[in-house]
């Protein structure tokens, strides 16, 4: 079975060279990841991620340095809800 030609033109007819020659990848990440980090997201370095390999596992730990009181809580801050955008 012959392999398609991979320099085969795929683009659709609508769209030019024009409209995709200024595009960069990852422009949006850093603000992707303040919007993240605000939702209280977290990332685990890969050791971490070894030891607790799911949310509740990490939640767990958490919650036993919290009671044993290691860990002072501090209030939450206030948020507005955010408006579902779509």
């Amino acid at each position: 079975m012959k392999k398609d030609n991979p320099m085969e033109d795929t683009m659709r007819d609508e769209y030019t060279l024009a409209d995709v020659k200024n595009l960069v990848r990852g422009k949006h990440y850093e603000e992707y990841q303040r919007h993240i980090q605000a939702k209280g997201n977290a990332t685990l370095e890969p050791d971490i991620r070894a030891a607790f390999p799911t949310d509740e596992a990490v939640n767990a730990a958490l919650r036993s340095l919290i009671q044993s009181g290691a860990v002072k809580v501090a209030p939450a801050p206030e948020r507005d809800a955010e408006p579902v955008t779509r």
